[in-house]
């Protein structure tokens, strides 16, 4: 597939902190350089094995949960445990950032 059709879903993009329900995202941080952009099914999968290799998190956040649209339709739904939730401190920013780099 060369068409441009793949997305990451911004504005269901959602974390979980200990102790509460699931809310969305503001604050994108480092995946912001993707946001409004459309890709093709290479490029998609890419991006998704980097996502998965340099785990996106948020400080105190026990879980990230990504969507990638194919127009209506998922394409692939992450969501990426932070095991080291217990020993970060929450940040008021809530700022994406990754852990390996």
């Amino acid at each position: 597939m060369d068409d441009k059709i793949f997305y990451i879903n911004f504005e269901y993009m959602t974390r979980v902190y200990p102790y509460e329900a699931s809310d969305r995202v503001k604050n994108f941080g480092v995946l912001e350089q993707y946001r409004d952009k459309m890709y093709t099914l290479r490029e998609m999968n890419e991006i998704i094995a980097d996502l998965i290799v340099r785990t996106p998190y948020i400080r105190n956040a026990m879980s990230l949960k990504i969507s990638v649209k194919r127009g209506a339709s998922y394409h692939h739904i992450l969501d990426i445990m932070n095991y080291e939730y217990d020993d970060q401190v929450r940040s008021d920013d809530e700022c994406i950032e990754f852990l390996y780099n």
